[in-house]
C-alpha cells in the first residue's frame, strides 16, 4: 500500500495466467533466471533450478543459490523470475516477492573451486508470491501483465 492508503496500481492481487504454465516451461527445459537487487540498488542474476507451484499462487524454486542472492532477498524480498525457452523464444517473467527461504540440503565445508571462499554450500528453496506475470520474448511485446 502507498502512504495514501491506496493500493499501488502496479501491484495486482495475483497473476491472471495459471502459474502451472510457468512451472511447466521450467520442467520442459526452460532456462530459469532470478533477478534480485541489494539495498544499494545493485542488480544480481542467479540461475534457478527446480520449480513447483504451491497453493495455486506461490512458486517454490529450489537451487544452490549463492550467498549474494540469499543476502539480497533477505534485505529486499522483491525479485523477478524469468522462465524462458530460447529455442522457441517463449517465456514468462514473474514479478513478486520472497516470503520464505528454506534450507533443503547442506554440503558443509565444500567449495567448488579454490578461488571460492570456504563458505557453507546450501541448497535453498525460495517461496515466491507471484504478483504479476509478463510475457518474456525477444519479439516485440508490451510488458502488460498476462
Amino acid at each position: 500500500m502507498s502512504s495514501t492508503g491506496q493500493e499501488d496500481e502496479r501491484r495486482r492481487p495475483g497473476p491472471v495466467i495459471d502459474l502451472e504454465q510457468v512451472a511447466g516451461l521450467a520442467r520442459d527445459g526452460g532456462t530459469v533466471l532470478i533477478a534480485t537487487v541489494c539495498t544499494e540498488g545493485e542488480p544480481h542474476l542467479a540461475v534457478g533450478g527446480e520449480m513447483e507451484i504451491r497453493a495455486g499462487k506461490l512458486l517454490a524454486i529450489t537451487a544452490w543459490f549463492c550467498p549474494l542472492t540469499v543476502g539480497n532477498v533477505a534485505a529486499n524480498a522483491n525479485l523477478a523470475v524469468v522462465v524462458w525457452s530460447p529455442a522457441r523464444d517463449e517465456g514468462y517473467q514473474v514479478v513478486g516477492d520472497v516470503l520464505e527461504v528454506e534450507e533443503v540440503a547442506v554440503l558443509d565445508g565444500y567449495a567448488l573451486a579454490a578461488e571460492i571462499p570456504a563458505v557453507t554450500q546450501a541448497q535453498r528453496r525460495f517461496l515466491v508470491r507471484a504478483e504479476r506475470v509478463l510475457r518474456f520474448t525477444r519479439r516485440p511485446h508490451s510488458d502488460q501483465p498476462l
